[in-house]
């Protein structure tokens, strides 16, 4: 069926997206969701079925991202309500359009509170941001736009790069930019060189903020010299923790970072780290700024989808 396959190449198409934010792969399996909504089906439980099945491919897709394992967790939630295949359908699509409606609205408040947060910084306000952020780019360009004279910082993002599109972003919104290697920024905060650091998420949950490998480190520097960081994050980033057992840092190819090397090296390529919600200065949210027991006290509400209920047993295999 060439629906069926295209849903799948596109789900192919989000495993293999190493440089896209969360947000956007966030907005592109809600697309996914859609398609398999109007796929047509023999009966309403193959119909069920193949959603359900969407949904968890999703998750395994990229498990390293808590909006992809949110949005299928509330498209589940929705069918469970439902027992018709037109009902289904509705419901899904709506589910899925009304995540990312209120995605987008969250990051225009995020960026009004992060305004309010660098007005109160003397200009030019020198900001140090690190890796990919939709959320984190937009409220900085919104802070621009409003007056604010601010002066940022970012680098590389290896092993893939992605600061390159945070680099071309800021320029291209007329923002004065300093652009260097990673192990840069320890140098750079001790040197006095950033007012704040904003750093986006892929996941926040009791075990601390999920984001691009080095933010644990900056956080450590951060709260030994006094530098306030804020981590900019809509709540389609919390994690609930009964979804936590779905979530994952997974390891990538080796080739990534070291093209040749014999059987005695030991490489280690993961883009993601663990950063304590203790090291965290405050959550910039759509609700406002809350603290690491406010975020704690958000993570602990939140229903479970059936199908989720029980522990993954090889996600993969299971979708």
């Amino acid at each position: 069926m060439a629906g069926a396959k295209h849903i799948r190449d596109a789900i192919e198409d989000i495993k293999r997206d190493n440089l896209s934010g969360a947000a956007e792969i966030t907005r592109r399996a809600s697309g996914v969701l859609i398609a398999a909504a109007k796929l047509p089906a023999d009966d309403a439980d193959s119909y069920i079925s193949t959603i359900r099945q969407t949904a968890l491919s999703l998750i395994s897709s990229q498990p390293s991202m808590a909006p992809l394992i949110n949005l299928a967790n509330s498209v589940l939630l929705e069918i469970e309500k439902h027992h018709e295949r037109e009902t289904v359908r509705d419901a899904v699509v709506k589910r899925a359009n009304t995540f990312i409606s209120d995605m987008e609205r969250g990051a225009e408040k995020i960026a009004a509170h992060t305004t309010d947060i660098l007005n109160n910084i003397e200009a030019p306000a020198r900001i140090l941001t690190y890796s990919y952020s939709s959320t984190v780019l937009s409220s900085l360009i919104k802070a621009k736009d409003s007056g604010l004279e601010l002066r940022v910082i970012c680098t590389e993002s290896r092993p893939n790069y992605e600061g390159k599109k945070v680099l071309e972003t800021i320029r291209a919104n007329d923002i004065p930019v300093t652009y260097g290697v990673d192990m840069t920024v320890f140098g750079l905060l001790s040197k006095g060189m950033a007012d704040t650091v904003l750093i986006g998420a892929d996941c926040v949950s009791r075990e601390g903020v999920v984001n691009k490998a080095g933010t644990l480190g900056i956080a450590i520097a951060c709260s030994h010299l006094g530098i306030p960081l804020y981590i900019l994050s809509g709540e389609e980033k919390f994690l609930p923790s009964g979804l936590l057992p779905y979530h994952s840092i997974v390891p990538h190819p080796a080739g990534e970072v070291l093209t040749s090397h014999d059987e005695g090296t030991e490489v280690i390529n993961t883009y993601f780290d663990t950063t304590p919600l203790a090291l965290i200065t405050g959550f910039v949210t759509p609700r406002g700024v809350l603290n690491s027991e406010e975020v704690k006290a958000t993570l602990r509400k939140g229903d479970v989808a059936t199908p989720l209920s029980r522990a993954p047993n090889d996600l993969a295999n299971k979708a």
